[in-house]
């Protein structure tokens, strides 16, 4: 009897800890996120040039932008706010990007008046000329994304808030 309420015991206290892992994560679908957890990126990404240009056109969209400018991973990139509105060097920066068959989980930071991260799930059609977004993300406190393993740590843990409007 006594193991048997201490098993109870110990199955509660691990369902509080899971339901509290994901309290700041509330717009990712259970089936998007069992893509996340369960597979295995095919590759990273970590040229811009890489990236689907109907996903990078779907971010702009987003955003209410023309274009989704983004250096890649070596190249510079707009850190302080723009002194100019003509600035040649982009804001956005890609760290990596995560790809799943028809689906992209993209990783960038942004620069200007905060540096801020975020995450971006997109879905490329069959036909591959449409993306749709499914899913983004702000990665809050100070959180490591160095790659997509520090990513399920993060989703595991809450340590990203994907309210709406937070894509920049």
């Amino acid at each position: 009897m006594r193991s048997l309420s201490i098993s109870i015991g110990a199955m509660l206290l691990f369902l509080g800890i899971t339901q509290g892992c994901d309290a700041e994560i509330k717009r990712l679908s259970s089936a998007l996120r069992q893509v996340l957890v369960r597979g295995n990126p095919e590759f990273l990404i970590i040229e811009t040039g890489r990236i689907p240009a109907p996903i990078l056109k779907a971010c702009a969209e987003a955003v209410g932008e023309k274009e989704f400018r983004m250096a890649g991973r070596d190249e510079p990139f707009q850190i302080d706010p723009p002194k100019t509105r003509r600035n040649k060097v982009p804001r956005r920066h890609l760290l990596w990007t995560a790809k799943f068959g028809d689906i992209y989980l993209m990783h960038y930071e942004r620069g200007g008046e905060e540096m801020t991260r975020h995450l971006v799930l997109a879905l490329l059609s069959k036909e591959g000329t449409n993306a749709t977004i499914m899913w983004r993300a702000l990665v809050t406190r100070k959180t490591s994304l160095d790659n997509y393993d520090d990513f399920m740590r993060a989703l595991q843990k809450g340590d990203i808030d994907d309210e709406e409007g937070l894509i920049r």
